[in-house]
């Protein structure tokens, strides 16, 4: 009685495994890949686009070389969506996967990761160097009816309770 139930069970064990075995594999073949460097990519573009609009980004010769690296990992990006593409089902996927295809689509998500991670700490010092000033700021003729927000009392004079709303 309890070989069977030995077997029954090593056999369910072995039945749920095996998806989770599939979808680890699936994470490293190239149709994967490219769709988080898709994400990555565009994140990042968003990311320069944003911190050129907020004025974080005043090198022009930072933006642009920073531009041109972006537009060069595109060009690359999309030249390797044409090998992904024309790799269609698991077994060309995995194919590609043996020549090398994985490994090509992961060094340009780096590439792209290391510009990310550097716009990310130029504006980050720059905003960091806006702050002071932002907060030496002070209307002078508002300073009398300051008010903190809150989410759920809406606007509450500065000085009050959010609590009780007494002084």
């Amino acid at each position: 009685m309890l070989e069977v139930l030995g077997l029954i069970l090593s056999f369910v064990g072995l039945i749920t495994i095996i998806p989770q075995v599939l979808n680890f594999l699936r994470s490293y073949l190239p149709e994967h890949r490219l769709k988080q460097l898709d994400v990555t990519l565009k994140e990042t573009i968003d990311m320069l686009d944003a911190a050129t609009q907020d004025g974080l980004l005043n090198d022009p010769t930072f933006v642009s070389s920073t531009r041109g690296d972006l537009y060069c990992l595109r060009d690359v990006t999309e030249n390797l969506r044409a090998i992904v593409l024309s790799a269609p089902g698991i077994y060309q996927q995995c194919v590609a996967f043996t020549n090398g295809l994985s490994i090509r689509i992961r060094k340009t998500h780096e590439d792209v990761k290391d510009i990310r991670a550097r716009i990310a700490a130029v504006s980050d010092e720059a905003r960091q160097q806006l702050l002071p000033k932002m907060r030496s700021y002070r209307d002078p003729c508002n300073e009398a009816s300051e008010t903190i927000v809150h989410s759920n009392l809406g606007v509450v004079p500065n000085g009050w309770s959010l609590n009780t709303l007494t002084r």
